[in-house]
């Protein structure tokens, strides 16, 4: 059996008439995505060249171009919307945390913290849960947890005298 690109095309587009998904085309839209070019091309920093395509909207598994062309979102912004794009349920539990508190630092604690770390452990089995939200942090919980096991379990002098 072949490919066909336009029998995809077909079932994508009856799917999407079936939970009536928006295709509007908005010149406003278009012409803030061309200043965005213009804008991006002169003050950004080029550290890796992105696609030439300035995305308007996104639901579930799609996403939009400011001209109303139709993507399967492949990339999910390196899996930070695994989830698919405005999931309603997702939606409706932000503005309801947002309403009450946007943000907690881990300077203090929260009222929910302890009930995700138990129901997180308990999900995965294990005792300590680190809750971290970039890579950076990650590398530098590894790197403390190999320094922390070298200076208890294998008592290496120059990770023993460390400050930290």
């Amino acid at each position: 059996m072949s490919f066909d690109p336009e029998n995809l095309f077909m079932v994508v587009y009856k799917l999407l008439r079936q939970v009536e998904l928006d295709f509007s085309h908005r010149l406003d839209v278009f012409m803030l995505c061309r200043n965005q070019f213009k804008f991006t091309n002169h003050h950004d920093a080029h550290d890796y060249k992105p696609l030439p395509v300035a995305l308007e909207s996104g639901e579930g598994i799609f996403v939009w171009d400011v001209d109303g062309r139709l993507y399967f979102d492949f990339l999910s912004a390196y899996s930070a919307v695994n989830q698919g794009h405005c999931h309603p349920k997702i939606i409706e539990a932000l503005k309801k945390q947002d309403g009450r508190l946007t943000l907690c630092s881990r300077g203090t604690n929260s009222n929910v913290l302890g009930e995700y770390e138990k129901f997180m452990t308990n999900l995965f089995g294990y005792d300590k849960l680190l809750p971290i939200n970039s890579g950076v942090e990650g590398c530098e919980s590894a790197m403390k947890l190999a320094r922390r096991w070298a200076y208890d379990a294998k008592s290496l002098v120059a990770v023993s005298s460390s400050t930290d």
